[in-house]
């Protein structure tokens, strides 16, 4: 899939970090991005851009580079898109599970 500004819904800025950057509790990475952070070749922080509709994958914007595409490990296996709604709503429930103490010992 090639990601292109007119693809996505969103734009945010966001810091790069040894594990990529972070949008709704997720890490986004690739190989590219932690070459170029390595080297010092671009601002640490970047215009990372989202489509609402799939968050599967987010692109990184940066002047005087071409927009990186990022994927995330946490999201790899699921084979349909993943919508921002659909994530934030299971990241809700599942924090709301675990605040409430609610165990499940067998």
């Amino acid at each position: 899939m090639t990601m292109t500004r007119t693809d996505m819904h969103q734009s945010m800025k966001r810091q790069v970090t040894p594990l990529g950057v972070t949008l709704f509790g997720i890490h986004f990475n690739s190989d590219a991005l932690q070459r170029l952070r390595m080297k010092g070749t671009f601002p640490k922080n970047v215009t990372v851009l989202v489509s609402a509709d799939d968050i599967r994958m987010v692109g990184v914007e940066f002047s005087g580079g071409p927009t990186l595409q990022l994927s995330s490990r946490a999201l790899d296996t699921c084979d349909e898109p993943v919508s921002l709604e659909g994530w934030v709503a299971a990241y809700k429930a599942v924090k709301g599970f675990c605040d409430a103490g609610v165990r499940d010992d067998g």
